[in-house]
């Protein structure tokens, strides 16, 4: 095992040499909130400046520089090991010693952009899906989570939507679908991928899952978008009922 292992997808979870952190007691509290801002900007380095702005926001300057080293070093007793690196002032786990969910999921989703990689971009959406457990840091409510989430909910949308309609041009029906549906798993809310996914499962005659991918969205656009469905997926959808009828 990685010496220190960090999920932060679908819930925060801490392993050192393979194993949870035997206590979390209150005087862990801030040196896990430190572990949980850097691993959910990872692979990107944080400044000291935005850690203490973040974790101490009511300290001042020197107050919080002192925090920030305080709870560093109580962060290398605790995990048996230094697990940091700083680079040209900034500050990140240490990606030699550190196994990251968010660097893994990076890494992959690279690959699928760059067109790189081993995987094609069926199975890179399978380990894509695999990765993604849930919501980053499901459960918490930290303000600085929001941009950070919608930064992650665009990006494998964006990416596994533009996968999938390449596999599609090249006849990858079956295989298209799969990377719509794990893209709508990271963002339920996209109208135009929810139209794609319709779509397609109209042109593979995958009717019932076209129809169960409207009525999610209905369920959705009513409940929490509180907009009505738009008039492309109402179409398809009538075009899916009459397929199966």
């Amino acid at each position: 095992p990685w010496p220190l292992t960090v999920r932060c997808f679908g819930g925060f979870e801490l392993l050192v040499d393979g194993r949870p952190l035997p206590s979390r007691g209150k005087s862990k509290h801030r040196q896990l909130e430190l572990v949980k801002l850097l691993a959910a900007h990872a692979p990107a380095p944080l400044s000291p400046a935005r850690i203490t702005e973040i974790l101490w926001p009511d300290s001042d300057g020197d107050a919080a520089r002192h925090a920030l080293e305080t709870t560093l070093s109580r962060l290398r007793s605790t995990l048996g090991c230094d697990v940091f690196r700083s680079e040209h002032g900034t500050l990140a786990l240490d990606r030699s010693i550190c196994w990251i969910d968010a660097t893994a999921l990076d890494e992959c989703i690279g690959r699928i952009e760059s067109g790189t990689g081993e995987l094609e971009p069926a199975a890179a959406g399978d380990a894509v899906r695999d990765l993604l457990r849930g919501e980053l840091l499901a459960g918490e409510s930290s303000s600085w989570l929001l941009p950070r989430r919608e930064y992650w909910r665009s990006r494998i949308a964006r990416v596994l939507g533009t996968a999938a309609a390449q596999l599609a041009d090249g006849g990858g029906f079956v295989e298209a679908v799969r990377l719509l549906e794990y893209a709508l798993a990271a963002d339920p809310y996209s109208e135009p991928l929810t139209a794609r996914l319709m779509s397609l499962c109209l042109a593979a005659g995958r009717h019932a899952e076209g129809l169960a991918a409207y009525r999610r969205y209905c369920r959705i656009a009513l409940s929490v978008l509180g907009t009505p469905v738009a008039a492309e997926i109402e179409s398809l959808a009538r075009q899916l009922q009459e397929r199966s009828a």
